[in-house]
């Protein structure tokens, strides 16, 4: 040992004087290390005070009661491996206790101190929650404790005090202690402890039953950096470490800040008051390397009061770097208690599997969390902010006010907080802070209950005026756990924003709750919005319907989401499968200043109730109550299959409840297929004792997809109750509805549904306004949908639906679109009369609908009333109000208790009576031209056969008996109908048949008819004229009979006279008596040809008083012999001899005039519009039909309800839409574009270029003239007359095309000389193509208008020339659609674009080089070539072909063609002074680029119905072949004419032009 200017003293007081033995042993100990080179007091003497202990063991007559060891200022003390070096005014000083003092006293100060320390704090966390609610600042934290806890007469007291203390030993402490110590060590004033070795902590204590305050301060320092080397490691005990500006470091691998192994029934205090400017006060660099790690049994008490914010922050001031290094880490038992509060502070994790704080504990322990002005990140992978576990019996309190918690990891929640077992209670308050998670698997917040049963437990969440934000797929905003029986749990969001990006995402989710539990939610001022599928902006939880409640309430909330499978807002409120008895629940919902905005396809705006439609919740539940409440709510959907708002109630077998639903204020709007405005479902299933009460007012829904009702009121199944204790109240005032959308009802009002006995409902409806304008979308349908009429004589149901309807508008204007349509299963009475006793299944409509006057149907075939089911028209009957047009049809029962079931107006009215209407009572026509129209079926292409009868008779003799005031009869429906009444001869309405079949087996001679279209009459009867513009077929299909005209007949020039033959010799026969005027066609069907037919045969099929005109066509079905017909004056004989061909001439069908053909392929494409939303299978009875099985979200599951029987439809094979017209009319003008450029560049190329003021030779074979061009002649004016025909093969799916096109250009150009013995010409040009392309059905017009500049160089033999074009013009395109056994469809699309084209070319004249004669100046010459075009078609949408339109996108083609060949040319002189100048040309060509064009498109408004279309596939190389001719007639005027083709696999094009010039 070295002693320089320095005294050491060993001083030694004992009761028996051994100074001697004492130095010796002192010696034996010290100077042996510095021989050896081991530690300062050699191998197991490991510090100061161990030093002294161990000297007290080596003699037992020497007894220790202070020593101490004094490094004077400006010494230097070396031992080993140990430096401590002192500097003016500082020292270490090893102080030991009063003997009289003991350890129980120092663990006792501990103990206190952290009381005392979680005492503040729970004071502390009140006050500050108190202070915010309240708008007060925000109290300061309590004042450090840790400083004097221990002292000299109590603890051994070591300070290191402005020195530098610095160890490299492996194994061994700087300054360590044994089990059982009391210890206090201070570092201060710049002091610091530094170790380098491995196992080489800056301070120990070890074993167990310690006590030690740690104080490090005024820059005090402990620094490590070897592996397994903590800062501070301390044993189990009591222990208390304070940092006021100053800290520790540690950089090895599993060496952690603070390291303590507590060991159960202990005391942990942390207190951090500051820190340096410049330097965190925890760091740790390696793996393994906790901040602060404590290891418990249990029964212990934890507390940290941090503050460690200077003025100016460089870095956090808590921070671990290292994987699998959490900051603060404390693991302990059951019986635990831990207060952590950090205000003005920051952390930071950087590796994996380092939490910022993570503390768990076993059963009946509490925490409290305080985070106040905290910023805290990690950035690992599975690595939260805050991570809590605790036991049952537990409590947990989290406080968190103007934090920013960041993870950018995946698996890494910024706090995740898990309660096990039962029992516990757990709190959460999150106040002006942001919260950031951007890894997968990262919620925001996650409250976890997903161990253990979770009965009777608390919990309460509070979130105010903060941010949550994550990026990551899995990564809820907000995800909150539900919790088991007798639980409660209460939720309040207010002036929050929640946004997610990631799938999976929600943006706040909620579990359920158990039986015996409370549950109530509350979100306030807040933005929740998510933008993956399967990302519910809001999902709030259930409670079990067991003796629960359950409240939610929202205001002035905004919630969207953009992807699919992503509700709005899904609100489950009871779960669908209760446990236990379910009985005695409640549900109160609210909402107010709600927007509600979705983008993707099955994602509602707002559902609330079931996650299955068809069982609806509080399946099997007694003594239950909901009610719900909205107000001020926009709701917008987008996507198909996405609802705007659905509400679902009870499920199946419910009694003894009650249910309230008030909606105010309401905007809907949705744009998909298959998007319902509003559903309202009150129950799924039987009910009895049920209360139910709906209220809407002030509601607009606006519906734009097919498919898509605007609102459905009533329930999926119906009620089934007992003795008139169930009852439905429902009112509405001030509902506006439009439904744009085919198969769109406005209202489908179903409050009764199906199966119901003694059920009353009270449905009270004022200012209703309901639009529609798609097919077939009724405005207010009464009844579960369309359906078959009511059999036999009508009975009305006993369940009861009192009606009044008040100031109702309805208008539709889609084809077969009524107003107002009674269902099958329905009755409507329109008084108070109680009718009938009993029907099987349905329910009565009682009340009124205060006049039908708004009722309006403007679309073919639509009616203002449409009836299925029975409606009673009180004593007068249903009256419509005069000036009102009457459009009624009836296919039920309609009746009064008097002699008038409806009376009309004086206006020109329609009555319909359908196959199996049934009328009790007159209809009164009134004033007006009124008109009978017999109906039935709608023409949708093959409906079920079930679906509307097909048959019906009307009897003629009730006319003026019982439809009175009647002046026409009109068939326009795809009915048979047949006249019954017998025979007559009084004069009766006239009939007009445009679709469907009329039948006539009587004599009814005062009959006028009227065919046209697919309108046939047919029978064995007869009547007094016939004007035939339709199918006239006497006796019928297959069967020989005869039919009288007891006037004229005329057989139009559109019309169809269809008779049978036999081989007998029979055939129908048309008897007049009258003018028989022919025209149109003859169809004759010879009845089981060729059996028994002789080789000739004549028949007679017309007798007339005179016969006028021939038949325009006579078709046949008898292929190998000829029908003619022989027109006498008073008959008109067909026969047939053999001699006839064997083609077919069968009558060609005739036209489809049916409105509705297109209706299955619009069906088809809803179908895939859906996306699986709607499929094909069968219904109930087995017949092919739509399905709609609809899967909102995954985790929803829901099923929506069968269609109304109307729209159960059959469908043929998929129609095939060919959409190459798109591309292919790309390409077309593409090569218009290289037509014109092709001409122009040709212009430059006629002949070389003279110097204007030369008459050599050269002059005159420039120009091909005699010589006498002059100076006068340097400007030309040209125009040609331009063509092409272009064809390009089919390919694979791919349609090919042909496009013919034709045009004219005009140019004018100045030759000048270039110097060198060279010269140019420039020009300028302009002209218009106009082209014309067919692509499979469809085809395209294409006009461009022509701009371009050109020249052209020669020098010697070089010529080379160029032309630069821009085109811009109109596209007006034709798609045919064809749909299988209807019509095609013809899409139309107009819209703009433009063309850019380049064309060059270089040729060298070698002719003289090799040698040939110049004799008619023979030009032989390379080319070399190059063309490029770009053609560009701009967006546009289709119109004509309803759903199946397309909305086609912007698209561009370019391509571009290199060519290397040979040209011959030559002049040749007439005598006349004519110049003949003929050329040739041959070439190889290679096309680079686009081989076809690519254009995107969409079915109009469904997101799912996207296409690419790749246009015909165009050939890379092709051989080019040209000929031409210029000829000059004189020096001043010229003609050219040019054809070039271009030849290859699946390619052709061919081009012309012709044109003057003229020179001046």
């Amino acid at each position: 040992m070295t002693f320089r200017d320095s005294s050491l003293f060993v001083r030694v007081h004992s009761i028996l004087p051994a100074r001697t033995s004492l130095q010796s042993s002192f010696n034996r100990h010290l100077l042996p290390a510095q021989r050896t080179g081991r530690a300062l007091w050699g191998r197991s003497i490991r510090s100061l005070r161990e030093l002294h202990r161990h000297l007290a063991s080596t003699s037992s007559s020497i007894v220790l009661d202070m020593a101490y060891i004094r490094i004077l200022p400006g010494a230097v003390v070396t031992a080993g491996l140990l430096s401590i070096a002192a500097h003016a005014d500082s020292s270490v000083t090893t102080t030991p206790p009063d003997p009289a003092a003991g350890l129980l006293t120092s663990i006792d100060a501990i103990d206190d101190a952290a009381t005392v320390k979680k005492a503040q704090l729970s004071d502390f966390a009140a006050a500050t929650i108190i202070a915010y609610q309240n708008s007060d600042a925000l109290p300061d934290a309590p004042a450090p404790i840790i400083g004097s806890l221990l002292n000299a007469g109590i603890a051994i007291t070591e300070t290191v005090d402005g020195i530098l203390v610095t160890s490299d030993s492996n194994g061994v402490a700087a300054i360590g202690h044994p089990s059982g110590s009391a210890v206090q060590l201070n570092v201060r004033n710049g002091g610091s402890i530094v170790t380098s070795g491995n196992q080489n902590p800056g301070f120990r204590v070890a074993g167990s039953g310690n006590a030690t305050e740690i104080n490090l301060e005024s820059d005090g320092r402990i620094s490590t950096t070897g592996t397994g080397s903590a800062a501070l490691q301390l044993g189990g005990g009591h222990h208390a470490v304070g940092f006021s500006e100053a800290g520790i470091d540690t950089s090895g691998n599993q060496s952690a800040g603070i390291d303590v192994a507590l060991g159960g029934s202990g005391a942990f205090l942390l207190e951090s008051n500051g820190r340096p400017a410049d330097r965190p006060v925890i760091r740790t660099i390696g793996n393994y390397a906790p901040g602060v790690n404590i290891l418990d049994s249990g029964n212990s008490t934890f507390a940290f009061d941090i503050n460690d914010a200077p003025d100016v922050v460089t870095e956090p001031g808590f921070q671990t770097q290292g994987d699998f290094s959490p900051l603060f880490n404390v693991l302990g038992g059951g019986q635990s208690s831990l207060s952590f509060s950090s205000t003005n502070s920051s952390f930071a994790t950087l590796g994996n599997w380092s939490t910022g704080m993570n503390f768990c504990f076993a059963e009946s322990s509490d925490m409290l969390v305080l985070l106040e002005s905290l910023s805290a990140l990690t950035t690992g992978e599975n690595a939260p902010v805050l991570a809590t576990r605790m036991g049952s019996g537990s409590i947990n309190n989290l406080a968190a006010i103007d934090v920013a918690l960041t993870t950018n990891g995946d698996g890494s929640s910024a706090v995740h907080q898990r309660m096990n077992g039962e029992n516990y209670g757990h709190s959460v308050f999150l106040a002006e802070s942001s919260v950031v998670t951007t890894g997968s698997d990262s919620p925001g917040i996650f409250l976890d209950s997903s161990v253990g049963s979770a009965d009777a437990a608390n919990r309460t969440v509070t979130l105010l005026n903060s941010t949550i934000t994550t990026g990551g797929d899995r990564s809820s905003g907000l995800l909150v756990d539900g919790l088991g029986d007798g639980s409660a749990m209460t939720i309040t969001l207010t002036g929050v924003e929640i946004s997610t990006v990631g799938d999976d995402s929600r943006g706040l989710l909620e579990g359920s709750l158990g039986a015996d539990s409370a549950f109530s939610s509350t979100i306030e001022d807040s933005t929740l919005s998510t933008m993956g599928v399967r990302s519910t902006a809001l999902e709030l939880g259930a409670v079990n319907l067991v003796s629960s409640v359950r409240s939610v309430e929202m205001k002035t909330v905004d919630l969207s989401t953009d992807g699919d499978n992503s509700a709005a807002a899904f609100l489950r409120l009871f779960p669908e499968t209760p446990s236990g008895t379910p009985a005695g629940s409640t549900t109160v919902l609210s909402w107010d200043d709600v927007t509600l905005n979705t983008e993707g396809n099955s994602s509602p705006g707002l559902l609330i109730g079931a996650t299955d439609i068809a069982t609806g919740y509080g399946a099997g539940v007694d003594v239950m109550s909901m009610a719900m409440s909205g107000d001020n709510t926009n709701i917008t959907t987008l996507g198909a299959n996405a609802p705007g708002m659905i509400v679902h109630g009870f499920g199946d077998d419910v009694t003894n409840s009650d249910f309230t639903l008030s909606l105010e204020n309401h905007t809907i709007s949705t744009a998909g297929t298959y998007a319902f405005g509003m559903q309202l479902n009150i129950s799924s299933g039987s009910a009895t004792q049920l209360t139910s009460t709906t209220v809407l007012n002030q509601i607009d829904i606006d519906t734009q997809g097919a498919l898509s009702f605007g609102l459905s009121l009533g329930n999926v199944t119906g009620f089934v109750g007992d003795s008139n204790t169930t009852s439905m109240t429902t009112f509405f005032d001030n509902v506006t509805i439009d439904t744009q959308g085919d198969f769109a009802i406005g209202f489908l009002l179903d409050p009764v549904g199906t199966d119901n006995v003694d059920f009353i409902a009270t449905t009270t409806g004022d200012h209703t306004t309901i639009t529609t304008s798609g097919r077939l979308a009724p405005g207010l349908v009464l009844g579960n949908g369309l359906g078959l009429s009511v059999e036999g004589t009508p009975t009305l149901p006993a369940s009861i639906s009192n009606l009044a309807l008040s100031n109702l508008s309805i208008t539709t204007s889609g084809m077969y679109s009524d107003a107002l349509q009674l269902s099958s299963d329905t009755a409507l009475t329109i008084s108070s009369d109680v009718l009938g006793t009993a029907a099987p299944d349905g329910g009565i409509f009682a009340g009124t609908i205060d006049n039908f006057d708004s009722l309006v149907a403007t679309g073919e075939g639509s009616r203002a009333v449409r009836n299925y089911g029975i409606i009673h028209g009180g004593d007068d009957g249903i009256i419509l109000a005069s000036g009102t047009v009457g459009n009624f049809a009836n296919d039920g029962t309609i009746m009064s208790s008097g002699d008038v079931a409806l009376t009309y107006g004086a206006t020109d009215d329609i009555f319909e009576l359908g196959p199996e209407g049934i009328v009790m009572g007159r209809v009164e026509a009134g004033l007006g031209t009124d008109t009978l129209v017999l109906g039935g079926d709608i023409p949708l292409p093959e409906l079920d056969d079930d679906l509307f009868p097909d048959e019906g008779t009307f009897d003629h003799t009730l006319i003026d008996t019982q439809y009175v005031d009647f002046e026409q009869i009109v068939l326009n429906t795809y009915t048979h109908w047949e006249l019954t009444g017998g025979d007559t001869a009084l004069s009766l309405l006239p009939v007009s048949v445009a679709r469907g079949v009329l039948i006539v087996n009587s004599n009814l001679t005062g009959l006028e008819v009227t065919t046209s279209g697919n309108g046939t009459l047919r029978g064995n009867g007869s009547i007094s004229t016939l004007l035939n513009n339709g199918i006239f077929s006497p006796g019928g299909d297959g069967a020989i009979g005869t039919f009288g005209i007891a006037n004229d007949l005329t057989l139009g020039a559109s019309g169809v006279l269809a008779v049978d033959i036999t081989s007998a010799g029979t055939s129908d026969t048309v008897n007049v008596t009258g003018v028989a005027n022919l025209s149109g066609a003859l169809v004759v069907n010879g009845i089981g040809y060729p059996a028994g037919y002789p080789g000739s045969q004549n028949y007679t099929i017309i007798n007339a008083d005179s016969v006028s005109g021939t038949f325009s066509n006579i078709y046949d079905n008898l292929p190998d012999v000829n029908v003619l017909a022989t027109y006498n004056a008073d008959n008109v004989v067909i026969g047939y001899t053999g001699a006839g061909s064997a083609s077919d001439n069968s009558a060609p069908d005739r036209p489809d005039d049916n409105p509705l053909a297109d209706v299955e392929a619009d069906l088809r494409a809803a179908i895939e519009a859906t996306d699986g939303a709607i499929s094909i299978g069968e219904d109930e009875d087995g017949d092919t039909a739509l399905l709609l099985e609809t899967d909102w979200n995954e985790t929803l599951a829901s099923n929506a309800p069968d269609l109304p029987d109307t729209h159960q439809v059959f469908l043929s094979p998929d129609a095939v839409s060919d959409k190459s017209i798109y591309p292919n009319t790309l390409q077309a003008a593409g090569h218009a574009a290289r037509l014109f450029a092709d001409t122009v560049q040709r212009r430059a190329m006629l002949g070389a270029l003279p110097d204007p003021s030369d008459t050599s030779a050269s002059a005159e074979h420039a120009y091909g003239t005699s010589g006498n061009a002059s100076a006068t002649q340097r400007y030309s004016g040209w125009g040609s007359l331009l063509g092409s025909s272009t064809n390009v093969d089919a390919g694979a799916a791919v349609s090919g095309y042909e496009s013919d096109t034709g045009g004219f250009a005009l140019g004018g150009d100045a030759a000048f000389e270039a110097g060198n013995d060279s010269l140019m010409r420039l020009g300028f040009a302009f002209g218009n193509t106009q082209s014309n392309v067919g692509s499979g059905l469809s085809s395209a017009d294409i006009g461009i208008w022509h701009i371009g500049a050109y020249g052209v160089f020669e020098k010697g033999p070089l010529i080379a020339s160029a032309a630069l074009t821009y085109g811009f013009g109109d596209y007006e395109l034709s798609r045919v659609i064809p749909i299988t056994g209807s019509p095609s469809a013809l899409a139309k699309g107009d819209t703009d674009g433009n063309t850019f084209a380049v064309s060059l070319a270089a040729s060298y004249d070698i002719a003289d080089r090799i040698g040939l004669s110049q004799e008619n100046n023979l030009r032989l010459a390379p080319i070399v070539r190059f063309d490029h075009v770009n053609a560009h078609l701009g967006g546009y949408t289709e119109t004509g072909a309803g759903i199946l339109n397309q909305s086609v996108s912007a698209s561009d083609w370019s391509r571009s063609w290199a060519g290397v060949g040979i040209q011959v040319s030559a002049a040749y002189e007439m005598q006349s002074g004519m110049v003949i100048k003929p050329a040739l040309e041959i070439r190889y060509d290679y096309a680079f680029g686009n081989d076809n064009a690519l254009v995107n498109s969409a079915i109009t408004g469904i997101s799912s119905g996207n296409f690419t279309t790749p246009g015909a596939g165009e050939a890379r190389n092709s051989l080019s072949l040209g000929a031409g001719m210029a000829v000059d007639f004189n020096a001043n005027f010229s003609a050219h004419f040019q054809y070039n083709g271009s030849y290859s696999g699946s390619t052709d094009t061919h081009q012309a032009s012709a044109g003057l010039t003229f020179r001046f």
